[in-house]
């Protein structure tokens, strides 16, 4: 066997072993619980004073929200979120809005 064949069989090896591990016992939650999350937003139309227009025509703007939930409790927590959009087209790209999104989590 090459080494990519040995790699991934001890890969697939351990992954078992952990699954069978995390399975033997149920372990309690404990709260707080504090989780982050990261991904991307791409608006399709923006509304401004000087009137809508459509993503991907002239420029292209893309946010990518970086946020945290502190979970207080299973039912209960509170949620943080920042988004900056960047707005791109031919001549530049810069941070056109910034979003601070903050919120509560029920369950």
């Amino acid at each position: 066997m090459n080494r990519l064949n040995i790699f991934l069989w001890v890969l697939c090896c351990w992954a078992v072993q952990a699954q069978v591990d995390s399975s033997k016992g149920i372990a309690q939650e404990a709260f707080p619980q504090i989780k982050g999350y990261v991904g991307l937003v791409h608006p399709l139309y923006t509304f401004s004073s000087e009137g809508g227009q459509p993503n991907f025509r002239d420029y292209y703007i893309v946010g990518n929200p970086w946020g945290i939930n502190i979970w207080k409790t299973k039912k209960f927590g509170v949620s943080f979120e920042f988004t900056p959009f960047l707005r791109v087209d031919d001549r530049s790209s810069k941070v056109s809005n910034v979003l601070f999104h903050p919120g509560c989590c029920i369950v």
